[in-house]
């Protein structure tokens, strides 16, 4: 592939994810990390800073799949006749033809910002795609850890869990394995929950309880499913930081508002509960713990422990503050990612030009070339006519308006025609002049390939009539 070949694709790419991808990502990132700065001033409870940073999150896959579906919805024309397709952003007059050197075969294409933003997207699908490759081995690894073999199941252990369960009101089954070792206590599954408990915990009964508190309340809030959603959302944009600062800032709440939960359901001493945090929060305890794992993560101790004393419990108390928050930053965020998208299309423009001239000014709907029907070679300066049609004979002069001409390599671009049923009058010296029918669709350019034959000549015999001589 060559230089310029690859630069093309580069701007093919920038100009296809331009408006639907990194305008509205550039969009969530102004007012999703302004809103963050704001948090991170704002002396608000833990539950409320937790719920309000995975909206803060989930703004952005919502936008862009609201996005997606509205493109979707308008291509199928349920939409109003004033949407129109995106302009092109490489400059007024900067339509590009579909063949690399169809404006100077010469000189080589230069850099413009088009092609950086190519080349960032093929790096965020490239790093995207490592990054949900390690996602998916350690979802493998945390399946094969929730079937291990060696894990055993202790009757009291698991009627402690059903009684807590059933007071925090857990509709769900949830059962208890005891693994060999001093592992990290985690909750794995999603509809049928799983907490892996270490066997020297089971020896400690205060200690016990409250760490099946700790992690019902994950159970109790989907918190599970919710790691899962901001792994996928991470991994598939980790080449954005922001994305990624966000994740382990709700990480680390998720577990200061677990353990303002545990405080506020439990009647547990504040000084128990942080030395239980101590005894596995510990490096060699952590380093046995599996990826997503939900029971210790990767919070801070001392944060936790601070925020223990600042935010003691209240678990519910700021529930409606909470969900008005939340959807409200939700449904704005979402809004204004989408609203940056080119998915939503741009009003129609104000002129008295026919709508169907006006929807594709900015596009060309037909390219090609014309070569030789023998050889296959391309022929230059080949005159490209539209005909006019019935209803335009009584008003113009000629039979036709000039749409273009080839050039040196037998290449073309009409920018100037309109949606519909086009006859088209292909003429040059030497060869036979040919008509061709084209039917161009909105949206939908189009390149073809025109043959033209060489003009046959033929020549009449002469005959020569001398006079005679004498002397014959």
């Amino acid at each position: 592939m060559t230089w310029t070949a690859m630069l093309d694709i580069l701007a093919d790419l920038g100009t296809a994810t331009v408006e639907s991808l990194w305008l509205p990502v550039l969009a969530w990132t102004i007012l999703a990390m302004t809103a963050y700065g704001v948090l991170q001033r704002c002396r608000l409870g833990v539950h409320l800073q937790y719920r309000v940073r995975q909206g803060l999150l989930i703004a952005l896959p919502i936008g862009l799949l609201l996005g997606v579906t509205t493109s979707w919805v308008s291509n199928l024309g349920l939409f109003s006749p004033g949407i129109q397709a995106p302009l092109d952003l490489s400059g007024p007059g900067a339509a590009r033809s579909p063949f690399p050197e169809a404006t100077s075969s010469s000189a080589l294409p230069s850099w413009s910002w088009l092609h950086a933003v190519g080349l960032l997207t093929v790096a965020a699908c490239g790093i995207g795609a490592y990054r949900l490759t390690q996602f998916l081995a350690d979802a493998l690894a945390l399946v094969r850890v929730r079937n291990q073999s060696d894990f055993r199941t202790r009757p009291s252990v698991q009627h402690l869990t059903d009684r807590l369960a059933d007071d925090m009101d857990i509709q769900r089954s949830v059962r208890t394995r005891i693994a060999p070792g001093d592992i990290v206590p985690q909750t794995v599954g999603f509809f049928r929950p799983t907490i892996i408990l270490p066997e020297t915990l089971t020896e400690d009964r205060a200690a016990l309880r409250m760490t099946l508190t700790h992690e019902l309340v994950h159970v109790r809030r989907y918190d599970c499913v919710a790691q899962w959603v901001e792994h996928l959302v991470a991994s598939a944009l980790a080449v954005h930081p922001g994305v990624g600062i966000l994740c382990r800032s709700i990480a680390h709440f998720r577990e200061q508002s677990c353990d303002a939960a545990v405080l506020g359901t439990e009647a547990v001493g504040r000084s128990q509960y942080a030395t239980l945090l101590y005894r596995f929060s510990t490096p060699l305890n952590s380093r046995n713990s599996v990826a997503l794992r939900i029971g210790d993560a990767d919070s801070s101790l001392q944060n936790r422990i601070r925020a223990m004393h600042e935010h003691p419990s209240s678990a519910d108390s700021t529930s409606l503050l909470t969900g008005f928050t939340l959807s409200v930053l939700i449904v704005g965020l979402t809004v204004g990612v989408a609203a940056c998208s080119d998915f939503g299309g741009k009003a129609p423009p104000s002129t008295a030009e026919p709508k169907a001239q006006s929807a594709n000014r900015s596009e060309a709907l037909l390219s090609g070339r014309v070569v030789d029907r023998q050889t296959g070679d391309p022929i230059p300066r080949v005159n490209i006519i539209r005909a006019y049609g019935a209803d335009e004979q009584s008003s113009r002069d000629g039979f036709g308006e000039g749409i273009g001409s080839t050039n040196g390599n037998g290449e073309f671009t009409a920018s100037n025609l309109s949606p519909g049923s086009h006859q088209l009058i292909i003429s040059c010296v030497g060869y036979e002049r040919k008509t061709r029918e084209i039917t161009l669709r909105a949206g939908h350019p189009r390149t073809v390939t025109i043959k033209i034959q060489r003009e046959t000549m033929s020549l009449q015999g002469v005959e020569v009539d001398a006079p005679r001589t004498r002397n014959e």
